[in-house]
Order: C-alpha cells, then sequence, then structure tokens
C-alpha cells in the first residue's frame, strides 16, 4: 500500500540549559508558558515536514520554562488545495515538570508533556500517529554505520514507546527547506545532536499521559482528534553527565503527524473510518517483545551464557489490507553488543503467525552466542524495516535537492533483554522458565 500524501503538525527544537536544582523544593508542578505558534506551515508527500524550531530554557532557581520561536520553517512547494491549512492558533505545547519525580542534580528529567491540535474543531483535519521525538548525541553503531543510537551513558528517553530516525538533525540537514535544519538566532551555536535513531512518545486520544503504549485501542487508529485535541504524554528523560558532574542538558525535539484527506465528505464529524490508512504512518507503528523462555545468565565477568528467546510482534497499519506481510514489511534486523553479529531476516522468509489484532504479526527469535556483560543494560535494537514506501524521500512531483537518510524508512525498538543472575548447575540451564509452541528462529549460531 503506497502511501503519497501527509502533511506535518509540528514544531520544535528544545535546547534545554538547566542548572543546579533549588532546595526545598518537593511534589510541585512547574508549569511551561504556552508556545506560540510558528507563522509558515508545510506539507511533504510520503514524509513529515517541520513548522519551526525553539528554544527551551529551564530556570531551576525560578522554577521556569522561557521558550523563544527560533525560525519559522521555509519551503518551495506547490500544496494541494485540501492540504493547505487555515490560520494557526496558539498555546500548541507546553510542559509540566514533576519535581517529586525527578532528580535533577542527577540528570532526571521527568514532565508531562502537552500537545494541542493546530486546527482544533476542524474536524477534516483530523491527525494520527503524532509522536513526540527526543533527539540526542549516539555513540553505539547499528547495522550501517549511520545507524547511530545511544549507549545507556547518553541521552535516554527512559519510557520511549519506540525508536525512529524521523528529524535527526545529522541526517535531515537540507538548509533553507521544510526537510532539513538551520541553525537559529536563539539556539546554543553550532550544538546539534549527533544520534539518528531516537526514542519518541506517542500521543493518541486514547493515551493518557502515563498509560503504556500496548494500551493503544488500535480500533482508533491512533488518531489525535480535533475536538478537544489535546494530548499529554509522561516523558522519563535520564541526561547524561558531564565531566565535571553536572547534567548535560541539551537535546533536539520534534512533534510529527501523518495526515491524509478524508475518502468522502458526507459525514460532517469525520470520524476515523472516513480516512484511509494512507493518513497513517507507512512504517511500522509499534513493536512488541515478550521473553519467552530464556536461559540467559551472568555471574560474573568468566561465567555467563545461555540464550535469548523472544516473542516479538509487529504492528503495522498496512496489515490489515496487505495480500502477504511481506508486501508491508520487508525485513527485520537485530543487533548490539549483547550479540554476536547483526543480522537481518526478509519478513517472507520467515515463519510469522497473526498477532492480536489484524494490524500485527508475531515472530519467534532465539539469540545464542551472547557477549553479556552483567544482568542490567544488556540491550538489542531492533529495526523493522518499510516495503512501500522504502525511503524517506517526500513523494511530491517535482521536488528533489535536498537531504534525507540513504537508509530504508523504519521502526525501531531498544529492548533490554531479562538475564538471570545465577548459572546453570549441573550443566542444566538456570530455571527462567520454559515454553513450549512454535518452532524459533535461530539467530548468532555458526
Amino acid at each position: 500500500m503506497h502511501r503519497t500524501v501527509l502533511v506535518t503538525v509540528a514544531l520544535i527544537l528544545f535546547l534545554f540549559g538547566l542548572g543546579g536544582c533549588s532546595s526545598g523544593v518537593n511534589n510541585e508542578n512547574i508549569t511551561a508558558p504556552a508556545l506560540s505558534q510558528p507563522e509558515d506551515r508545510g506539507v511533504t508527500g510520503s514524509t513529515r515536514a517541520l513548522w519551526g524550531f525553539y528554544d527551551v530554557t529551564f530556570n531551576p532557581s525560578l522554577l521556569d520554562f522561557e521558550i523563544k520561536p527560533v525560525r519559522s520553517a521555509s519551503f518551495q512547494a506547490n500544496v494541494t488545495r485540501f492540504l493547505q491549512p487555515p490560520a494557526l492558533p496558539t498555546n500548541l505545547l507546553s510542559i509540566q515538570l514533576d519535581l517529586g519525580l525527578s532528580d535533577i542534580p542527577n540528570g532526571l528529567v521527568v514532565c508531562d508533556v502537552t500537545v494541542r491540535h493546530p486546527f482544533v474543531g476542524i474536524k477534516k483535519w483530523r491527525g494520527f500517529d503524532v509522536m513526540g521525538i527526543v533527539m540526542g548525541d549516539g555513540s553505539d553503531v547499528g547495522f550501517s554505520s549511520t545507524d547511530l543510537w545511544p549507549n545507556p551513558g547518553e541521552l535516554r528517553l527512559l519510557n520511549a514507546d519506540g525508536y525512529t530516525r524521523w528529524w535527526n538533525p545529522a541526517e535531515f540537514t537540507t538548509l533553507g527547506t521544510i526537510f532539513g535544519y538551520t541553525e537559529g538566532t536563539f539556539a546554543q551555536d553550532g550544538w546539534y545532536a549527533s544520534g539518528t535513531i531516537n526514542g519518541y512518545k506517542y500521543f493518541a486520544d486514547s493515551l493518557d499521559a502515563g498509560s503504556p503504549f500496548e494500551d493503544l485501542d488500535l480500533d482508533t487508529r491512533g488518531t489525535f482528534s480535533v475536538d478537544p485535541g489535546i494530548n499529554a504524554r509522561r516523558y522519563e528523560l535520564q541526561f547524561p553527565m558531564s565531566s565535571t558532574g553536572i547534567p548535560d542538558f541539551h537535546f533536539n525535539y520534534a512533534i510529527t503527524a501523518s495526515y491524509y484527506a478524508p475518502i468522502h465528505d458526507n459525514d460532517p464529524d469525520y470520524p476515523v473510518d472516513v480516512f484511509p490508512l494512507s493518513a497513517n504512518l507507512a512504517e511500522s507503528f509499534m513493536i512488541k517483545i515478550t521473553d519467552a523462555g530464556s536461559t540467559a545468565f551472568w555471574e560474573n565477568v568468566t561465567t555467563y551464557g545461555g540464550d535469548l528467546k523472544l516473542d516479538i510482534e509487529v504492528f503495522d497499519w498496512g496489515l490489515s489490507e496487505a495480500s502477504e506481510p511481506g508486501d508491508e514489511i520487508l525485513s527485520i534486523s537485530a543487533g548490539g553488543d549483547v550479540l554476536s553479529s547483526w543480522t537481518t531476516h526478509l519478513w517472507n522468509d520467515l515463519v510469522t503467525e497473526p498477532g492480536s489484532s489484524e494490524y500485527s504479526q508475531i515472530i519467534h527469535m532465539q539469540f545464542t552466542d551472547l557477549n553479556l556483560t552483567g544482568v542490567d543494560g544488556q540491550e538489542i535494537l531492533l529495526m523493522v524495516d518499510s516495503t512501500d514506501p522504502a525511503t524517506y524521500a517526500p513523494d511530491i512531483p517535482g521536488i528533489t535537492g535536498f537531504d534525507y537518510p540513504p537508509n530504508a524508512l523504519a521502526a525501531s525498538i531498544i529492548y533490554e533483554a531479562q538475564i538471570a543472575n545465577i548459572g546453570p548447575k549441573d550443566n542444566q540451564p538456570p530455571d527462567v522458565g520454559v515454553i513450549d509452541g512454535p518452532d524459533y528462529l535461530f539467530l548468532g549460531e555458526d
């Protein structure tokens, strides 16, 4: 299924500059000022566009946020009539810091980000798959040299709903267009996040601020409606510590959404079902991983072993219409320091089974020959590539000459493996569970 037109609904470059935390403040919420909307806006074909950039500063002494416009986006494209948005409202974004759960001196910031639909009340402009992406530096290398994801010592969105390439400033670099970044007057001179695979939170009507992503009501297709047009998600951000023991609070941030014109105008309320699946993300929107009886263990640097046995459920809106899963999902890749090597398998070559919904498929993977370094923090990066479209390039005739990632359109997740802290006894694996079920794809064997 080919997506042809998506409209962007958003924003933002965050450059946090935090100092020490003032004493004597506990269990209070600090709300950021409302964010004024930039004047310009843009649309893309099969990708997203950025409206503008902002500089955000938190003053822990005053317990206040200051949000400054950096620049508006500029673009050179003729936009189809039905995609031209009306006048833009204000108060698009607000931030509420939870001091009771945050540990600012040690770099932990917990906050609720509230996003308001830019076209409140105009029901035809219902959005889908809204993501708020946090971008920091990335040093761990994925399947290709350009797959840079954050190691545990770098900025982490601890409760990420998923990971994406969208809008990372290392690859969307075309200047002067809505398809890239341009350093603004108020931004910190010369600082951009180096990571290309970054965590995000997913904003939808069926999710509360603290809801787990798995609670998403799939019948609503991840919609962000215009009435009331307000959704919030909780961010748990762990910032890296500098060599002087002070947290480094810089990051880039973007909010993006998908859109396609409704199929017809017969229903003035424009419910979800009058919008085609083209209104949703082309790539997978959720990846769920369940441990299925792993035997991996670690006692010390010389005594570790076992296997990881995982059930992986991949959700893609297009699976409900595809004649076979490979029409939507091209391949799945897995790797990380825990695994002996990176592996990629074409989806149609795998044995899959129907998932928990019409939008998902399940595969079973078993990883052997593990490189464990402890019980905690043993991570795997999984990347699911899209079949069609397979690129981040916009699908608008005549739009050429801008930069976008050369990689396939993909969705990713970082999974922390469950590792037992006791080793085998009498040459038997540790008792961490046994699963009877389908055959598993073994990875890591010679």
